[in-house]
């Protein structure tokens, strides 16, 4: 019964990844990541705005290759993560919807979180990335500063620039 179950679930979820999604950006867009191991620092929120701290967490899982994962806000993406890594986004205050997207091969696996962002605040949240015997699962989670600040000692700035 559970194996029936997780196939449902895994072609439930590959279903809804092929549709557009208000959150994430246009699913052709491509990123190349560079990371910068030397920065580990979270800036502080600009005047009357939020920090959104996105952390690639590579977890107990071993996998051949790392993923990458776009991360979209608002209808656009706004960076993407490789390999322990991380990057911020400034965001106004009130309602944002955030979008971690892991493309395969003619889809995507995607996740959600809705987050009413307040001005001074820093916001952070962790993305994991995992094979299991049959699939991919993809994870976007808030976490809070204390697990941040662990994984963040562990992980690279990312600089993550669009393809053309």
């Amino acid at each position: 019964m559970k194996k029936y179950l997780v196939w449902y679930l895994f072609f439930a979820t590959t279903a809804l990844a092929q549709t557009p999604a208000p959150a994430c950006g246009p699913e052709s867009t491509k990123f190349s990541v560079k990371l910068d191991n030397t920065q580990h620092q979270i800036p502080q929120p600009e005047n009357g705005k939020a920090i959104l701290v996105f952390i690639d967490d590579p977890g107990r899982y071993f996998a051949i290759v790392s993923p990458t994962i776009k991360i979209g806000m608002d209808g656009g993406w706004v960076g993407a993560n490789h390999n322990a890594s991380f990057f911020t986004v400034s965001a106004e205050p009130g309602e944002h919807h955030l979008c971690a997207s892991l493309p395969l091969f003619k889809s995507s696996l995607k996740q959600f979180v809705h987050l009413n962002a307040e001005a001074g605040k820093i916001y952070y949240f962790r993305t994991l990335a995992m094979y299991t015997q049959y699939s991919w699962w993809l994870f976007l989670e808030p976490v809070d500063s204390d697990e941040a600040q662990h994984l963040l000692a562990h992980s690279s700035l990312s600089r993550a620039t669009e393809k053309k």
